[in-house]
């Protein structure tokens, strides 16, 4: 059996009688920075203008969903806005369908004017032009078997706080600032942190584009074709 990370084979075995060894750990791999065309970087800066984002913002990416947290999230942002006059000026952005629930539109009705700009669905292009415009990546889900997002966002430079639990922590490797993700006070100060220290967000950028090495296709391959080799010896 193949699966995305340590935590997710934890998750197998404690729930399946399996052999450990016969359970192989092949993480998922992350598509390369690409560059944009001046005319599509033009289109998705028109785009971004058009949709209320004309500060500096802080991005959070992914469908919307109750474990995402997004709701703590936009509550965090607000009290960050209130605590740092850096953060005053800055966005949230939050870019992904919804899939279910709604818990963050109540937080949403509470939040300052303009503060969060919700984009719905995007585009692969446009996903590009967010994760390299942003100030830093939010991402502070409850439940992730890998989270692809932090490592995207790595490989881009952008700085990354993170949820300290579920796979997050072991798919980010010590290169995105950790907080408790049901902890508003902790959340609050990562934010402000994540945005405004700028010895943290060099050290986050350096070890996060380290990180995000890790996911190539040639690594991951790599790995497919021992598991493979073991599973068949």
């Amino acid at each position: 059996m193949l699966t995305v990370s340590e935590f997710c084979k934890r998750e197998i075995l404690s729930e399946f009688p399996l052999e450990p060894e016969r359970v192989f750990v092949v993480p998922n791999t992350i598509d390369p920075p690409r560059s944009l065309t001046e005319e599509e970087a033009g289109a998705c800066a028109g785009w971004l203008r058009a949709a209320g984002v004309d500060r500096p913002f802080v991005l959070h990416l992914g469908n919307l969903h109750p474990r995402k947290n997004v709701a703590r999230l936009i509550r965090a942002f607000g009290r960050a806005t209130q605590e740092s006059g850096e953060l005053a000026g800055c966005q949230l952005v939050v870019a992904g369908a919804r899939w279910w629930g709604r818990d963050e539109e109540r937080e949403l009705e509470g939040a300052p004017p303009g503060s969060v700009v919700m984009l719905g669905r995007v585009d692969d292009i446009q996903r590009e032009h967010l994760l390299r415009s942003c100030r830093a990546l939010a991402y502070l889900s409850l439940y992730e078997g890998f989270g692809l997002p932090p490592v995207e966002a790595m490989a881009r430079g952008a700085p990354v706080l993170a949820a300290d639990r579920a796979a997050l922590p072991e798919t980010t490797g010590g290169a995105a600032l950790l907080v408790d993700p049901c902890d508003l006070d902790a959340i609050t100060s990562g934010l402000i942190d994540v945005v405004t220290d700028d010895v943290l967000r060099d050290r986050l950028r350096t070890r996060g584009r380290e990180q995000a090495a890790r996911y190539s296709i040639a690594a991951t391959g790599a790995r497919a074709v021992a598991a493979l080799a073991a599973a068949t010896a």
